[in-house]
């Protein structure tokens, strides 16, 4: 078991994406809270030089906190995931311009990655089968740079307006040298660590803001 936590990536509201932070590798329990309430747990394992993203969204009345493996980017193209946080949406299709490029996406679920040649596009999420129709929400001049990933987050739920936001994934190699966290001595290259993401996304916290903490899981010797 873990006693207390560390703040890492500060503190979010609706919409907002934290900036990436340093963890060291193996397992570590997250918790999220608004104030002295925590709103979910979670323990997730990180290997060492991988790349994370953790949603936080509605699961019915209550929140959750959901891990997502980043992907790796590609010279000379880019990389584009879509993830589903808005659960009164159903299952809708993502549309890429005037492709369709995910069909019925359910809550919760990351598309798989979409590689195109960089450019600016535009991305629309429309009722299944409906790739014609009136787009439910879409967004304008997503800039996707070549050699790099990024994932688009389908925000909603708890009364506040269904949006998507577009953030880019961590990109660059692991340093010798982690940010400091708190979490555990991430100094020396012999360390191995792993990148992690908080995103606050839905008005089910409490419509305030929250902070995302991390605790290293210890493991009994036998």
């Amino acid at each position: 078991m873990v006693k207390g936590g560390s703040p890492i990536g500060g503190t979010g509201s609706f919409g907002q994406v934290t900036p990436y932070v340093g963890v060291s590798s193996g397992s570590h329990e997250l918790s999220i809270k608004s104030g002295s309430k925590t709103l979910a747990v979670t323990t997730v394992h990180f290997s060492g030089g991988g790349s994370y993203t953790v949603v936080a969204m509605a699961q019915g009345k209550k929140d959750q906190l959901r891990p997502y493996t980043d992907g790796k980017p590609r010279d000379g193209k880019a990389r584009l995931r879509m993830i589903h946080a808005a659960s009164e949406l159903g299952s809708p299709d993502v549309r890429l311009g005037k492709q369709t490029v995910a069909e019925k996406v359910k809550y919760t679920a990351a598309t798989p990655y979409l590689t195109v040649s960089p450019g600016t596009y535009k991305l629309s999420v429309t009722k299944p089968g409906d790739g014609d129709g009136k787009p439910i929400v879409e967004k304008d001049g997503v800039a996707l740079s070549g050699g790099t990933s990024s994932t688009a987050f389908l925000m909603g739920s708890g009364g506040k307006p269904t949006q998507i936001v577009v953030s880019a994934d961590h990109n660059s190699s692991a340093p010798s040298r982690a940010p400091k966290t708190g979490l555990a001595p991430l100094s020396g290259a012999d360390r191995p660590w792993a990148a992690i993401l908080g995103i606050a996304v839905v008005a089910g916290l409490l419509g305030g803001t929250a902070q995302l903490l991390a605790a290293r899981r210890r493991t009994r010797v036998r």
